[in-house]
């Protein structure tokens, strides 16, 4: 249980760090005067925030992943990181689902899923206002 909760603190605290250095990269290009008069400059922004708030958010599954094959909760990656992405976006499907002993470590990904999920949200509608406020 205290290997589980420690291994879930570590995670978490790692997909913190990307998610912030996802949102000092995309905040500090719309600081920047790029000049996004036209609609279409400002819907191709806005779209590349998303698309990587996105690959952040897979990334951070991927290492959730990588770790459930490490402690050996899964025999293919490829359940590894269905199991991770169902979770981190609390989709829940129940498919797949982890070992009494790691199960504590499938409900502390998805409170971070959660976390991160709405952090992302913040991301794209601050670039939207700073986008739009000019």
């Amino acid at each position: 249980m205290w290997n589980n909760i420690f291994i879930g603190f570590v995670l978490i605290i790692l997909t913190s760090f990307i998610h912030a250095l996802t949102t000092k990269t995309v905040l500090s290009i719309s600081q920047k005067k790029h000049g996004f008069k036209g609609s279409f400059k400002r819907v191709i922004y806005i779209n590349s925030v998303v698309l990587v708030t996105m690959m952040a958010t897979l990334l951070e599954a991927t290492i959730w992943a990588f770790t459930y094959q490490i402690i050996g909760s899964f025999q293919s990656f490829e359940e590894s990181l269905y199991f991770s992405l169902v979770t981190y976006t609390t989709l829940g499907y129940g498919d797949i689902i982890l070992s009494n002993a790691d199960r504590l470590l499938g409900a502390f990904e998805a409170a971070n899923g959660v976390i991160m999920l709405g952090w992302s949200t913040a991301i794209v509608v601050t670039a939207i206002q700073k986008i739009y406020s000019r």
